[in-house]
């Protein structure tokens, strides 16, 4: 099963620190929206200075990439995927912002804790979060700054960033866990696994050969 909804967890506005460049590699579970089922993946993020790619890969080993790159001329983002088999890429413009609107309203209050913790040698600070339905933990490394501000539209399931963009809160989670407030049953988990200055770069271009959606419908 293709387990795409855990992006969401990594994704935040920048701060005024220095751009993060370099891979990070994390573990996650969490109910998939579309079959409500629990599923696990690990997934490998290379960022560059203007874009990054997320690699995906099943507990089944089956996996693919998926290659974000902003263009900085009229605020577009274009999306690269071969998570299915199949190159396929899609524009920001071309319905993906719409779908986001139903998520507006299901955003958490988050509430920074006197905890911290400690994940392979970083510091993060522990922040409580709840909303109708869910409650939980993030523990955010304010040392480690993604800007991910131009990706924000192009996300399904993206209730985690607007939260942290909404409140304020900079940084990169290390670890999270957030469970249904009613029968206590995990929602997301996760954890980041390894921290690199590393990242792939042949990973950070969009092949010149892909034609947009737009394009191909023409």
């Amino acid at each position: 099963m293709r387990t795409v909804f855990t992006i969401c967890l990594l994704l935040t506005a920048g701060s005024i620190l220095a751009q993060f460049t370099g891979q990070i590699e994390f573990d996650l579970e969490g109910i998939n929206p579309n079959t409500d089922e629990l599923e696990s993946s690990h997934w490998s993020m290379h960022v560059g200075q203007k874009n990054l790619t997320m690699e995906l890969h099943n507990v089944d080993e089956s996996g693919g990439s998926l290659i974000f790159v902003p263009n900085t001329g009229n605020g577009d983002l274009h999306l690269y995927s071969t998570a299915n088999g199949t190159e396929v890429f899609f524009t920001s413009k071309g319905g993906q912002r719409s779908a986001t609107s139903s998520l507006m309203d299901r955003g958490f209050r988050m509430t920074k804790t006197s905890a911290t913790d400690n994940v392979l040698g970083i510091a993060c600070d522990v922040w409580s979060v709840v909303n109708e339905n869910l409650e939980g933990e993030f523990c955010i490394a304010p040392s480690i700054d993604v800007d991910f501000a131009p990706y924000i539209d192009m996300f399904v399931d993206n209730v985690f960033m607007r939260s942290m963009q909404v409140n304020g809160v900079n940084g990169f989670p290390m670890s999270w866990e957030v469970v249904d407030r009613y029968d206590s049953s995990i929602y997301r988990k996760g954890n980041v696994t390894a921290i690199s200055a590393e990242a792939k770069q042949d990973l950070l271009v969009l092949p010149s050969h892909l034609k947009s959606i737009e394009t191909m419908m023409e």
